[in-house]
C-alpha cells in the first residue's frame, strides 16, 4: 500500500492486515506518517549516504530512505518483519535496499527473541517467555564486511536495549573514524533488561565524541540539549547523535537548553497519568529512587500514593525489566538550573494552603488567617495546555475552592500558583443565570457572564437549546424548566461558547441524560483538542462528564493522590466500600494526614 514518511516520496509498504500491529492498523486509515524523529531521520540522508536501519519493523525509515537515493541496509530479528519489507523492497524496485534477519550482539552467536510486534525484543535478563524464539546474532562491523561496505553515514536504532550490544559491534567502524549521525530510541526499561542504563548509553555517546538531543515529541521542531546525567522524563525516548551540528539544524528546528525543573517533574508526572503501564512503572522507579531534588516537589508525594494503588500490580511492586530501579540511575542526576514554568504547563500548584472565602466585609478586619479557617493544605498539582483533569472527594466543596484559587478569588494563604492563560469559571449553575428570563435571552447572559462574544452566542443560540432539549421553550421563564435542564444549559453554553485556556467546572447536579453526557464529552475533547484544558469537579468519578487524563482525589482537607485515573478511580471507590487498601507510605511536609 502506498505510504508517504514524512512528506517524502511515496513508497509502498507490505503488512499483514491481521498481525494486530499498531502501525500497520495506521496504515490501513491513512496513506501518510510524519514523526519528529522520521523527520530528524530523514534530514540526514542524501542521495548516495550509506545507511543502517536496526530494528527496521515494517520499513518505514528504511524505504524513505532508499526513496532518496540512499543505500540501506536494514536489520530486524523478526523474521516476518523482514519478509514483508523484501516483499516492500521487490515491491518499490529497491535493489540498494539489502534486508537481514539477525539480532545485533558484540559477537557472533545465538539469543533468544521474542518477537512482540514493534516491540520485539532480546529475552531481558530474568525474563520468561513461551514465545520466544532462536535468532543468529551479529555484529554491525560483520554486517558492513560482508556487503563490503567501509563506512556509514547515518544509522538509526529501535532495538529495544540491544543498543549498548549494537554499539559494541561497530568498534572496527569507529576505529576507522567513522562517527555517522544517529537516530536512536533510548529506552529506559528495556536497557535495564540487558543490564545496562539510559546514563551509560549516553557516556558511551559522549566519549564518542556526540551531542546528544532529545527529538521532542511533545513540540515538533524542538531538539533539546541533553546532558549525560539528565533526567530522561519518559521510559522512551528519541534522540539525535551527532559529532557536529549539521550546517542549517538551527535553521530547521529550535534547539532549547535542557529542560528547566518544572518541565522535567511534570513530564515525569504526566508519564506516572499515562495509559500505558510502561511509562507508570518507568515514573514510579524516578519518583521512588531518583534524584533528591525531584522528591522535593511539592506534587511528588500524591502522585506516589497513587502509583502505589496503580491498577498494574507490575507499577505497584515496581519491578522493571531485569529487575532493577531506573531511578537508581538518576540518583545523582543534577538539578536543573531553570525553575521557569513554561508551555505546556497552565497551571503549576506547589504547596497551596487555602481558606474559605471571606465577605467583603470581613476582609479589610482580617490582617492575617487563624489556622482553623484553612481548609486545605498542602496541595501541589500542574495542568497542562489540553488536560481534561477530574477532581473528586467526598467533599466537592474542596474542589470548589481549588477552582476558586485558579479563578483568582482571594482564598490563597501560602504557596506558589501560577495560572498562565485566561480562566474562565462556571463553579455553579445558578451564577450568571436570571431565573425569571426567558430560556433564551439566558443564552446570551451566561454567555457574557463567562465572557463570551455576546453575539456569537446569540447566533449559537438555536444550537445550544436544540442540544438541551429546549428548543420548543426557548421562550419560558427559565425557572419552569426543570434544575437538570437548567444544568445542561449552563454546561452547554459554557462548553460551546467560551474561549480559554482554562475552562473551570464545579461540582453541578449530576446528569442523568445520556445523549447530552456524550455530547459534552465530544465537545470536551474539542477543547482539547484545541489546548484548552478542562478541570472539573465531582463527588464521584462516575459523575464526571469529561474523560480525564488524571485524577486529583481531595479527602481529609489534603489531596490524597494524583494519577492515572482508572486506578485513582477505583482507589477512591474501594475506600469509599470500606477496604483498607495499602499506599506509598508518603506523608506531606506538614506531617501525617
Amino acid at each position: 500500500m502506498p505510504v508517504s514518511v514524512a512528506g517524502s516520496p511515496t513508497v509502498q509498504v507490505c503488512i499483514d492486515p491481521g498481525a494486530g500491529d499498531a502501525v500497520a492498523a495506521w496504515f490501513l486509515d491513512h496513506d501518510w506518517i510524519d514523526e519528529p524523529v522520521q523527520r530528524a531521520f530523514l534530514e540526514a540522508v542524501t542521495p548516495g549516504a550509506s545507511v543502517l536501519d536496526l530494528g527496521s519493523h515494517l520499513g518505514v525509515f528504511s524505504l524513505s530512505a532508499s526513496a532518496l537515493g540512499a543505500r540501506v541496509l536494514a536489520v530486524d530479528a523478526n523474521p516476518e518483519h523482514t519478509r514483508l519489507l523484501a516483499l516492500a523492497a521487490e515491491e518499490n524496485h529497491f535493489g540498494d535496499l539489502h534486508v537481514a534477519n539477525v539480532a545485533l550482539a558484540d559477537s557472533p552467536d545465538t539469543v533468544r527473541f521474542v518477537p512482540r510486534s514493534i516491540h520485539g525484543h532480546v529475552l531481558a535478563l530474568g525474563e520468561a517467555d513461551d514465545q520466544a524464539i532462536d535468532v543468529t546474532a551479529t555484529t554491525v562491523d560483520r554486517l558492513l564486511d560482508d556487503l563490503g561496505w567501509d563506512h556509514l553515514d547515518v544509522i538509526k536504532m529501535d532495538i529495544e536495549g540491544s543498543e549498548m550490544a549494537a554499539l559494541r559491534g561497530m568498534a572496527r567502524l569507529f576505529e576507522r573514524g567513522c562517527r555517522p549521525t544517529m537516530v536512536i530510541e533510548s529506552n529506559a526499561s528495556m536497557l535495564a533488561g540487558q543490564g545496562s542504563s539510559v546514563p551509560a548509553l549516553r557516556s558511551v555517546l559522549a566519549e564518542m565524541g556526540y551531542e546528544v538531543l532529545l527529538i521532542d515529541h511533545l513540540r515538533p521542531g524542538v531538539l533539546v540539549e541533553t546532558p549525560v546525567d539528565s533526567v530522561q522524563v519518559e521510559s522512551a525516548s528519541d534522540v539525535l547523535a551527532v559529532t557536529s551540528r549539521p550546517e542549517g539544524l538551527s535553521l530547521r528546528w529550535r534547539i532549547e537548553p535542557p529542560l528547566p525543573k518544572v518541565q522535567v517533574i511534570t513530564r515525569v508526572l504526566d508519564a506516572a497519568a499515562s495509559p500505558a503501564a510502561g511509562y507508570r512503572l518507568h515514573s514510579a522507579d524516578l519518583l521512588r529512587d531518583g534524584p533528591p531534588w525531584l522528591h522535593e516537589a511539592g506534587a511528588v508525594g500524591p502522585a506516589l500514593e497513587a502509583l502505589a494503588r496503580d491498577g498494574s500490580a507490575e507499577v505497584r511492586l515496581g519491578r522493571s525489566p531485569g529487575g532493577r530501579s531506573a531511578g537508581h540511575d538518576y540518583h545523582d542526576a543534577a538539578e536543573p538550573s531553570s525553575t521557569e514554568v513554561v508551555d505546556p504547563v497552565v497551571v503549576w500548584a506547589d504547596h497551596l494552603s487555602i481558606r474559605r472565602p471571606r465577605s467583603e466585609l470581613e476582609r479589610p478586619l482580617q490582617l492575617a488567617t487563624p489556622d482553623h479557617e484553612v481548609v486545605l493544605h498542602d496541595i501541589s498539582f500542574h495542568v497542562d495546555r489540553g488536560d481534561p483533569v477530574g477532581i473528586v472527594g467526598a467533599d466537592p466543596g474542596a474542589g470548589n475552592l481549588v477552582l476558586a484559587a485558579l479563578a483568582g478569588e482571594d482564598v490563597l494563604v501560602s504557596g506558589a500558583l501560577t495560572v498562565r492563560g485566561h480562566a474562565v469559571a462556571l463553579r455553579s449553575v445558578g451564577a450568571g443565570l436570571e431565573p425569571s428570563l426567558s430560556v433564551g435571552d439566558n443564552v446570551a447572559l451566561l454567555g457574557a457572564f463567562l465572557g463570551g462574544h455576546v453575539p456569537a452566542v446569540e447566533a449559537r443560540r438555536e444550537d445550544i437549546l436544540g442540544v438541551v432539549g429546549l428548543g420548543h421553550r426557548a421562550d419560558a421563564p427559565l425557572q419552569e424548566v426543570g434544575a437538570e435542564a437548567v444544568t445542561r444549559l449552563a454546561l452547554a453554553v459554557a462548553f460551546e461558547c467560551v474561549r480559554a485556556d482554562l475552562l473551570l467546572i464545579g461540582d453541578l447536579p449530576v446528569i442523568g441524560d445520556a445523549d447530552f453526557r456524550a455530547w459534552v464529552r465530544a465537545r470536551a475533547a474539542g477543547l482539547r483538542a484545541a489546548s484548552t484544558a478542562v478541570i472539573q469537579v465531582a463527588h464521584d468519578p462516575a459523575g464526571l462528564l469529561i474523560d480525564p487524563t488524571r485524577l486529583l482525589w481531595i479527602e481529609g482537607g489534603r489531596l490524597r493522590s494524583n494519577g492515572h485515573a482508572a486506578s485513582v478511580a477505583e482507589a477512591v471507590r474501594l475506600d469509599r466500600l470500606g477496604f483498607a487498601v495499602a499506599g506509598s507510605g508518603w506523608r506531606s511536609h506538614e506531617g501525617p494526614r
